[in-house]
């Protein structure tokens, strides 16, 4: 085989081989965070087929098969005295008959990166009944008046969580709040979202410390350290219940609505 055959090959898997390893390496980050740290997936089976071995396993079974088929392309478009095709135009043809694959891997890297960045810059958002919707970064979050709470959690230990009262967010945002809180503004509630599709109702009163002497918070820290990836960064801290079914975690949304009938 002539050297610029072999060079025409080498070059085509080299370029494969670079934007899979981008593309491996993004989805496998991108899955792990979403699933195998998310609490929800407890259950052994499930952390198998969900968690970042298996997803990895399969990851680079593509990759390998990938590598070989452009291995035995490039092949087809060496002649059998292994010299390339003279016609520029048969060049472009044999060029041109990468551009979808490459420029495929390419885009879902890209859209594997993206879906990674937005997972290392997670936002709070605060929308519905409110005269100022907001997004808050953690190092928004980080910048309010800061308060502790302690919760007995499910390992039955007391721990100490540090973050912001959900009062003081809301009152950011304008949420009817203190004296304001009376008549119809009193069927409003405020609906919690977590990045695993759970959800929690609270009527504002009791959020409101002219109603009630317990502060919830939106918690970012616990025992002086941030909180781990399965239950973080924001997590909803509610003192004082028997089951801490509403301390959810991974919060993502607060939205403030009326009820109705």
């Amino acid at each position: 085989m002539s050297l610029s055959a072999s060079r025409y090959i080498f070059e085509n898997i080299m370029i494969t081989k670079l934007l899979m390893n981008i593309f491996c390496q993004t989805f496998v980050k991108s899955v792990f965070k979403m699933t195998f740290m998310n609490e929800t997936y407890t259950h052994r089976k499930l952390r198998f087929f969900y968690g970042p071995g298996f997803i990895t396993a399969i990851m680079l079974f593509l990759r390998r098969t990938l590598v070989r088929l452009v291995r035995y392309s490039a092949m087809r478009n060496v002649t059998t005295n292994g010299n390339l095709y003279s016609s520029s135009n048969q060049k472009n043809k044999m060029s041109s008959s990468f551009k979808p694959v490459i420029v495929s891997i390419l885009f879902t890297s890209l859209s594997f990166l993206y879906v990674n960045a937005q997972n290392n810059n997670p936002v709070v958002k605060v929308s519905g009944e409110v005269t100022k919707p907001l997004t808050l970064s953690a190092g928004d979050v980080a910048k309010m008046k800061r308060t502790t709470a302690t919760m007995k959690d499910r390992d039955g230990k007391e721990h100490t969580y540090a973050g912001v009262a959900i009062q003081d967010i809301l009152e950011q945002a304008g949420v009817t709040t203190g004296s304001q809180l009376k008549g119809e503004n009193l069927t409003k509630y405020l609906l919690v979202k977590c990045a695993d599709g759970y959800q929690v109702v609270f009527s504002l009163a009791e959020l409101d410390s002219s109603f009630t002497n317990r502060v919830v918070i939106l918690a970012d820290e616990s025992e002086g350290k941030p909180l781990p990836i399965a239950k973080g960064p924001f997590r909803l801290i509610v003192p004082d219940e028997k089951k801490p079914a509403r301390s959810s975690f991974q919060v993502t949304e607060f939205i403030v609505k009326y009820a109705k009938d």
